[in-house]
């Protein structure tokens, strides 16, 4: 993903949620996250952290496509409740 509107598209469908859902949760219009996905409108700094709590994802992902996505969160808890259970049974 080359842009901040493919990353916000991309997070967005991993969790589910619909434009008008991510827009409530971030207290803005849906048209303003559809102008962002779409790469058309310039992203101001309160709604760019609104939107990275809203979808769980750090900022430098969101920014640079670097970091952390939160896609595989589930996968993370999964592997750590993996691992207190094989140290339980020692």
């Amino acid at each position: 993903m080359r842009t901040i509107g493919q990353r916000i598209r991309h997070a967005r469908q991993q969790r589910g949620l619909s434009q008008e859902k991510l827009a409530q949760a971030c207290r803005c219009a849906r048209f303003a996250i559809m102008g962002l996905e779409q790469d058309s409108r310039d992203v101001d700094a309160f709604l760019f952290i609104e939107i990275g709590k809203a979808l769980g994802v750090s900022l430098d992902w969101l920014a640079f496509g670097i970091g952390f996505d939160g896609a595989d969160i589930d996968a993370v808890h999964r592997h750590s409740d993996d691992q207190r259970e094989e140290v339980s049974a020692c």
